[in-house]
């Protein structure tokens, strides 16, 4: 059987045959394989919530083996405009781990996020104010708040 199929604007043919009976005995071995691993490595993933009932409330997915490790604390989306780190957060999120524990925050700006922005809502820079103040303006206490919790997690 032939099929064609457009890659990049240009024309390609390929030739295509039926998968024989190995190709889908060794396609089913490989997809129960693969599972058995998926479910081996798989602990157990839940949220925290930073700052909770407030305006600046930050979700922190932990991410659990299961069995000891050490402890991991990804902070994502400091400036909300900068969509790569947290974009690649919001990716480690859905990743199991065999061993140790992960805590990722993202994004920590989540006015900066939701408006593409670098600043806070009080234009403030999140990154110029940590270790942070729990009664200062926005930014202080977001930083607070992230400083807080890991500084309460295990440490190495």
């Amino acid at each position: 059987m032939r099929y064609e199929k457009i890659i990049y604007g240009e024309m390609v043919k390929n030739k295509m045959s039926k998968p024989g009976w190995r190709g889908c005995v060794t396609g089913l071995l490989l997809l129960l394989l693969a599972g058995s691993v998926y479910f081996m490595y798989t602990g157990k993933n839940d949220t925290e919530i930073l700052l909770e009932k407030t305006e600046w409330e930050i979700p922190v997915s932990v991410i659990k083996g299961k069995e000891d490790g050490m402890t991991i604390y990804v902070v994502a989306g400091i400036h909300g405009n900068e969509k790569a780190g947290w974009y690649a957060a919001e990716k480690l999120k859905k990743d199991r781990i065999s061993a140790g524990t992960i805590y990722i925050a993202s994004p920590a700006n989540r006015y900066g996020a939701i408006n593409d922005q670098r600043k806070t809502e009080q234009e403030r820079d999140l990154n110029r104010n940590f270790p942070g103040n729990k009664n200062g303006c926005d930014a202080e206490q977001i930083a607070n708040a992230i400083t807080e919790d890991i500084l309460s997690k295990n440490r190495i």
